[in-house]
This record gives structure tokens, C-alpha cells and sequence, in this order.
């Protein structure tokens, strides 16, 4: 199978996961948006991020090591020892994070936190340890090529979790104390029926553990977590900010407004990003370095090519989106939306550029640009949420996130440079310009059909006009409308 038609069929796999969790996620975002007031939804983003930034501790970064090292270990036969160490040792990091972070919320007299943060953030505690499990284990399926089985896992957690807190909200009250035991219990009986799998990969025994190894994977993957924390921050900092600036309300307000916007990106990239870096290491492993450029350089076209569509479609009908998913009293966030989109999309072009750094391994440098553009975007924030409000939030989210993908491609072109279509992405501004322009003209009373019908104009029209202005574009429709039944890589390859 060639490697486009295996990015294919892993992109497939993702997609059709992802897909299902957003629709769940669409299904959840009102509900909780209806139930929560403005002010408790941004406390409920507030925990989540903070949740958020103690997994990245509890995680140490071992993933990446999951994905570095696991090939190589299947190669040479050591794929049981890979796991017993891998598994028992990240077990052991994440359970001393998540107690150290359950003392540390019980040490904080309740006259700073307040009883009933103090009461959320404790029960919110044992999603470090949980959340960190599941991560380990998923990226095993996923460097294993098990897309499907990673897909099922996910869905059924995320429906299940939506299930709990919604009986919780309902019958036994609108909290979000109530909204943290419902994904507590549920993740926590996910990670258990997990442990017969795990404890099978371990081989039943811990002797065959490596401490020199395992010292080798924390060498290899700490950089990387602090690249990772860097990005949390950079990603999700500012939401204490707008906290400090401007109240609980406004954090709920842009929690929303943001949330809808990664709907959209993750769409796009959370299955490209699942499926591409372990098959640039299987390209890089068996092929070489000129295949591994080449795929790269294509990646990035067609990526390009669809995350312009979605961008000019999507800032056009942003307020009928908010509308949509949040209700009118969210409704002041839809300002927000086409800048928070544009910076999320920027944002997700890291994924090329990273691969280089991995593959020379120089987790370092992404670490460093990374620290970089959330020292930035700290900064901003501070200069502009007085001046602007939460506008000022979602300009600093785009700006340092232009700037960390400059500074990460910069580092690894340098190392690791392939070609990069320019003229081709200026193609697709240009049609995703007169694409927006066309949809902004059209208006409808009624938000659900606003949303279906200019939707479906704006991608006709986009598609239309890059195959017009574009003839990769063109000969890559071409192909693909006149070879359904034909094996994936006959059509991406052409």
C-alpha cells in the first residue's frame, strides 16, 4: 500500500471518528451553553484548562516517545519491553502529578479558592490521572495503525461522559460540581476496562521494565512536554487573563466563541494530525529522506487547500453559527469568531513543520518557538484587553499563533527544508476572497437554513473557483470524480 493511499485511509479512519465526535459535540455545546449561565460556563472552562495544563505534567511528554520509539522497537523485537516500561513508568509519573495536584487544592484555604471551586477541582483532580492513562494508550493504537479501535474508544468515552452529565445536570443538579463527577466517573471506568489490554502489553509482569531506556524516553520527550506546556499556554492562557481583566462572564463568552472555532479546526486537523506524523516516521523509516520532503510538500498543499475554503465560508456565517450552538445570549461572541477561526487555522500549519524537528530530533527548538509565541501571546493580552475587551484576546490568539508557525518553520526548514507552494496558497486566498464575498451578499431570517444554504454556495463556489484559477486543484477534482472505485493513492498520487 503506497503511503498516500495509508495517510488516506488512516485520514478516513480519523475522520469518521472525528466527525462523530463533533456531531456529539454539537449535540452537547447547546445543552450546556442553555443549562450553564454565562458566568459558570466560564468557570467551567477555567477547570478544564486547568485540568488541562496538570495532564501535560502527568503525561511528561512520553507520548512523542510512543510515537519516536515504538517502530523502532517493533523492528528489533523489543515491543513488550517498549510497553512494560513505557506503561509502568508513565503510570507512576501521572498518579504522583495527580496526587500532588489533589494536596495542593486541599492545602488552598477555602477563603482563596472558595468551598465549591475547592470541591470541583478536587473531583476534577482525577481526570490528570485518567486523561494521561488514556493518552498513552491511544497513542500505542495509533503509531499500531489501529485507527479504528482509537476511533470506537474515543466515541464511546465522549458519549458516554455527555450521557453522565447530562443525567447529573438534570437529576441531580445544574453544577458544575455535577458536570465534573459525570466525566470523572466516566473516564474513570474507561481507563479500567482498558486494563486488562494494558496489563497484557506489560506481559503480566514488571521485570522486563528498562530504567536506562525509560531514562532515555524522558530525555527524549521532556523537552517536548515543556514545548507542550508552552502551548497550553499559548492556547488556552489567555482565558485567565480575560479572568483577570475582565470577569467570569467575559471568560464565558469567549469560551464560546473559541470552542466553535476549534470545532471547525478540529475537523480538519485532529485527523490529519492523528494520521500524519507516525506515517512520516514509516515514509522516513523504509523510503528516505527525499520521499518523506515530498510528502510533506503535498500535505501541505492540499491541507491549504481545504483549511481556506473553510475558513472563508466559515467567518461569513459566524453569527448564525453562535445563534446555532450557544443561544442569543452568547451572541455578543460572534465578533470574535472569523479572527479566532483565522488563528486556529494558522495554528494547525504547525503540524508539517514539526515533523521535521521530530525526525532530526530536535524537540528542543519546538520547545523554544513554542515558549516564544506564548511569552507573546501573554504579552499581548496584558497590552490589549484593556483597550479592546475580549477582541483584544482573540487578535493576541492570532498574532502568536502567525508567529509561533514563522518561528517553527524557520527552525525546521533549516534542518529539514521541502517545497512549499506558494503561488498555489495565493490561488487559494484569492478564490476563498471572492467565495466569502458571494455568501456575505446572501441572507436568510431563518438561522438553520442561513447556515445550510449559504454554506453549500460557498463551497460550491470555492470549489469552483480553485479548480478555475488552480490546475493541480482542477486535475485532483478530476481525478477524484472520475475514479471513486479506484485505489486511493492512483487518485492523490496523479
Amino acid at each position: 500500500m503506497s503511503d498516500f493511499r495509508k495517510l488516506a485511509r488512516h485520514f478516513s479512519h480519523h475522520l469518521a471518528g472525528r466527525a462523530t465526535l463533533m456531531l456529539l459535540g454539537f449535540v452537547s455545546f447547546p445543552i450546556f451553553t442553555r443549562i450553564f449561565s454565562v458566568a459558570d460556563y466560564g468557570v467551567m472552562t477555567l477547570v478544564s484548562q486547568t485540568v488541562l495544563v496538570f495532564t501535560v505534567l502527568a503525561k511528561l511528554g512520553l507520548q512523542n516517545s510512543i510515537q519516536r520509539f515504538q517502530p523502532q522497537a517493533e523492528m528489533e523485537g523489543e515491543v513488550q519491553r517498549f510497553h512494560s516500561t513505557m506503561l509502568v513508568g508513565s503510570a507512576v509519573v501521572s498518579a504522583i502529578v495527580s496526587v500532588a495536584f489533589l494536596a495542593g487544592i486541599c492545602a488552598i484555604p477555602s477563603s482563596i479558592l472558595g468551598v465549591s471551586l475547592k470541591n470541583v477541582l478536587a473531583v476534577a483532580s482525577a481526570l490528570i490521572l485518567v486523561r494521561a492513562g488514556r493518552m498513552m494508550y491511544g497513542n500505542m493504537l495509533q503509531i499500531e495503525g489501529k485507527t479504528i479501535s482509537l476511533n470506537v474508544l474515543e466515541i464511546l468515552v465522549k458519549a458516554a461522559s455527555i450521557a453522565a452529565c447530562c443525567a447529573l445536570l438534570l437529576y441531580w443538579k445544574a453544577t458544575v460540581l455535577a458536570f465534573f463527577a459525570g466525566l470523572a466517573l466516566t473516564e474513570a471506568a474507561a481507563l479500567l476496562a482498558l486494563v486488562p489490554d494494558l496489563w497484557a502489553r506489560v506481559g503480566r509482569r514488571t521485570l522486563t521494565f528498562d530504567y536506562s531506556h525509560f531514562r532515555s524516553f524522558i530525555r527524549f520527550a521532556s523537552p517536548l512536554m515543556w514545548g507542550e506546556l508552552a502551548w497550553v499556554i499559548l492556547d488556552s492562557g489567555d482565558r485567565f487573563l480575560v479572568r483577570g481583566f475582565l470577569g467570569t462572564q467575559a471568560v464565558g463568552y469567549y469560551s464560546a466563541a473559541y470552542n466553535i472555532s476549534a470545532y471547525l479546526q478540529e475537523a480538519l486537523m485532529t485527523p490529519l494530525n492523528l494520521a500524519f506524523f507516525p506515517l512520516c516516521m514509516i515514509i522516513w523509516t523504509t523510503q528516505g529522506e527525499e520521499k518523506t520532503r515530498e510528502f510533506l510538500s503535498r500535505s501541505l498543499t492540499y491541507f491549504m487547500l481545504g483549511a481556506i475554503g473553510l475558513l472563508a465560508i466559515a467567518s461569513v456565517v459566524s453569527r448564525d453559527a453562535v445563534v446555532l450552538l450557544a443561544s442569543k445570549k452568547y451572541l455578543e461572541a460572534h465578533r470574535l469568531l472569523p479572527v479566532l477561526i483565522a488563528g486556529l487555522f494558522v495554528s494547525a500549519l504547525q503540524v508539517f513543520f514539526k515533523a521535521g524537528l521530530m525526525i532530526r530530533k530536535e524537540p528542543a527548538k519546538l520547545a523554544k518557538v513554542t515558549f516564544f509565541a506564548a511569552a507573546a501571546n501573554i504579552l499581548l493580552n496584558i497590552l490589549l484587553l484593556p483597550m479592546m475587551g475580549n477582541m483584544g484576546a482573540a487578535v493576541a490568539t492570532l498574532v502568536s499563533y502567525a508567529l509561533w508557525v514563522f518561528l517553527m518553520a524557520r527552525a525546521s526548514l533549516a534542518i529539514f527544508p521541502f517545497t512549499i507552494e506558494y503561488h498555489a496558497f495565493a490561488r487559494y486566498a484569492a478564490a476563498g476572497t471572492v467565495t466569502a464575498a458571494i455568501i456575505y451578499a446572501v441572507h436568510f431570517d431563518n438561522v438553520v437554513a442561513g447556515l445550510a444554504i449559504r454554506g453549500t454556495i460557498g463551497i460550491l463556489c470555492y470549489l469552483f473557483l480553485v479548480a478555475l484559477f488552480d490546475s493541480n486543484a482542477r486535475f485532483l477534482m478530476f481525478r477524484l470524480i472520475r475514479a471513486k472505485n479506484a485505489p486511493a493513492d492512483a487518485v492523490l498520487s496523479g
